[in-house]
């Protein structure tokens, strides 16, 4: 099993929790007496993490006959053992006849000191530590619930030793009853640190660090103090408060989850972020740090799995294409669990208030420190945004979040990627639906959003981004300013910003860089750079459809300046003119439309995806009209959507594409052959 391991706890008889034997305090006599020093704080904190891995599982040897060898090979989880020296178990190893592979699978075995009572002075393999054993070996192998069992065994009888303590201040003074009190202090908490061990054992056996992913994040890692009850009723009391308010409004919804968490104690919170970390991860209201912790662990644990796939698939087919998809997700996860470097070269860790790996994949990411952002802004990227290329907007963050010239984090600012919903390929972005479904996610995500009192929010959005965030904003998702980027249009019902229904006042602005084919075809409506009402910027030297973040260029000044409130942005200054922009611009639009009114709307998707080759080569600048109109016609036919286009069709939708271009375009084209139907 791949996570932590258990340490070599000092064996405790059960027997000397008996009530026959008084107070029922090991090392505490029938009338009370101490009859040992107490773990000292000392000897507590050079107690050794439980962070290891745990040793694999092995058979025994059949020439291996020697006791002490066997029990070593039923190493499971969390050991018992009894309290013999480190060399006493370094002898057991070396004198067992597989010894080799005890030292390979134990060496991992962390050791306490040797004597951690201060009472053990034997080191021999004949061990007498005044608790009724003389084994070296480990007695018996031990699971989560059997620690938790002895955790609760100690609770119950250190209330027991608490009344013996009462009454022997009465009788000697409380001078005298010191050890006992010390005593009770260290039932306490050794129960505790068996309740902590056990509840992070359960976790790790489902894989991850728990016990890393909560100190990573500075939450409380004392969870053995939520009984196995009360697990039960957080968890359960958490899915009441999930469904009761399934139908609510996403504010509502963030709302009853914030005062839902704001009830529990450190160690629940911490508790739920472990048991329940894909419910937690993605639950829009709970605590940021919480968050972060369920979604570092349920990326350790999809990390271990996909590593596996991609082995087992590189040895039976090493040439199919899903390999090197597989590296570049594993690729990603691992970069997830590294620490961001800043542009000043500080490591922090990174922070992710979203992460599932189904399907594509679904990102969310956090730059900067959010509790103290007095400006965050929430990218909403477009098509083609995957899990596996999930490194191309993470840059785009970090160089937003970048002061140009300290080239450290901007002061009390917040950069959030949010890759929460199914982008679509070039095929299907024709299509609102993907847009429509994951509008309700953008506006659950930004109701959970917690940052510095008075903090704005500002929404970027990029390509089909728009349309979604268009829908978002439609449903009443607040931001204090909106920039929309290379958008292919906000939806059909758009006319001007008041379609938005926005808050009064809210700025609202457009880029659109030369060179950007998704702007000009306005497949989902007008552009919104040419939407009365909203603010179109420069874009500097910012070309094509993926340009906007470029460092040191006025389209990310203007982004920066948005976000941060400081200094003045710069407007577009060129001609209104799309022709004077980017020769054949004007044709875009017509076309799609021509297109579209020949197809069913059921078949819209499929007629997308005919022209996907085209697109991506006008993206590349590698149009060229002639040779692309046969490549389309091809195209439609191995669709079999060529059904849908005669020849007169064809003629129709050049002809109109070409009088939109202007007579220029006319002159060139007028004479050159299209292909015909067959």
């Amino acid at each position: 099993m791949a996570g932590p391991t258990g340490l070599i706890w000092r064996r405790i008889p059960l027997s000397r929790f008996s009530g026959d034997s008084g107070c029922g305090i090991p090392g505490v006599g029938v009338r009370g007496t101490a009859a040992a020093a107490p773990l000292s704080s000392t000897a507590r904190s050079r107690r050794l993490p439980l962070t290891a891995p745990v040793p694999r599982r092995i058979a025994p040897s059949s020439a291996c006959t020697r006791s002490r060898c066997g029990p070593f090979h039923r190493i499971r989880s969390i050991r018992v053992l009894t309290g013999c020296s480190t060399s006493s178990i370094a002898s057991a190893k070396s004198s067992c006849s597989c010894a080799n592979r005890l030292k390979s699978s134990c060496r991992d075995i962390p050791v306490i000191p040797s004597d951690p009572v201060g009472r053990r002075k034997n080191t021999s393999t004949s061990c007498n530590d005044g608790l009724g054993s003389s084994l070296v070996e480990p007695e018996r192998v031990v699971d989560a619930d059997d620690l938790e069992r002895l955790a609760k065994l100690l609770t119950d009888k250190r209330q027991l030793a608490e009344q013996y303590y009462a009454r022997a201040c009465r009788l000697v003074g409380q001078a005298q009853a010191t050890p006992l009190a010390a005593m009770l202090r260290w039932a306490g908490e050794t129960a505790t640190e068996l309740g902590n061990r056990a509840a992070i054992v359960r976790a790790a056996e489902k894989g991850g660090d728990p016990f890393g992913a909560l100190s990573e994040f500075g939450l409380s890692t004392a969870i053995g103090t939520v009984s196995g009850q009360d697990r039960t009723r957080l968890i359960k009391d958490l899915k009441s408060v999930i469904n009761r308010n399934e139908a609510a409004r996403p504010e509502q919804r963030a709302e009853a989850i914030r005062k839902f968490f704001g009830k529990l104690t450190a160690a629940e919170r911490s508790s739920l972020a472990i048991e329940q970390p894909d419910v937690v991860g993605r639950l829009d209201g709970a605590p940021a740090t919480v968050r972060y912790a369920a979604n570092r662990l349920l990326i350790e644990r999809a990390l271990a799995h996909e590593q596996k796939d991609l082995a087992a698939l590189k040895a039976t087919d090493p040439k199919s294409p899903q390999v090197t998809l597989l590296e570049k997700r594993v690729a990603r996860m691992t970069e997830f669990l590294q620490p961001r470097v800043t542009g000043d070269g500080r490591s922090v860790p990174r922070q992710f208030l979203l992460f599932d790996p189904a399907g594509d994949g679904r990102v969310a990411e956090v730059f900067g420190d959010l509790a103290k952002a007095e400006h965050v802004a929430v990218m909403v990227p477009g098509i083609t945004n995957r899990l596996d290329n999930y490194q191309d907007l993470a840059i785009d963050a970090q160089t937003l979040i970048t002061d140009p010239d300290t080239k450290k984090d901007l002061p009390k600012t917040a950069v959030i990627t949010w890759l929460g919903y199914d982008t679509p390929e070039l095929g299907d972005s024709v299509l609102q639906a993907k847009a429509e479904a994951g509008a309700p996610a953008l506006h659950s995500f930004r109701a959970g959003l917690e940052a510095a009192k008075g903090a704005k929010f500002a929404l970027f959005a990029h390509s089909y981004g728009t349309l979604l965030s268009s829908k978002a904003l439609q449903q009443g998702t607040p931001f204090d300013s909106v920039v929309f980027m290379g958008s292919p249009g906000l939806g059909a019902n758009v006319k001007s910003v008041a379609d938005l229904k926005l808050a009064p006042g809210t700025p609202v602005f457009a880029m659109r860089a030369p060179g950007d084919w998704v702007s000009y075809s306005e497949a989902h409506g007008k552009d919104p750079a040419e939407l009365p009402g909203v603010r179109r910027l420069a874009t500097g030297h910012s070309s094509g459809h993926s340009q906007y973040y470029i460092p040191n260029n006025t389209a990310l000044q203007n982004l920066q300046t948005i976000l941060t409130g400081d200094g003045c942005y710069q407007s577009f200054l060129g001609s209104p003119e799309l022709d004077d922009e980017q020769f054949g611009a004007s044709a875009a639009p017509v076309l799609v439309k021509e297109l579209q009114s020949r197809v069913p709307q059921w078949k819209v998707g499929e007629l997308g995806a005919v022209f996907e080759s085209a697109i991506k080569s006008a993206l590349d600048g590698n149009a060229d009209l002639k040779t692309k109109a046969a490549q389309i016609w091809q195209a439609l036919q191995k669709a079999n959507l060529d059904g849908y286009f005669t020849k007169e069709d064809i003629a129709a939708i050049t002809a109109k594409t070409l009088a939109a271009s202007g007579d220029l375009i006319v002159k060139r084209y007028m004479t050159m052959s299209l292909p015909a139907p067959q």
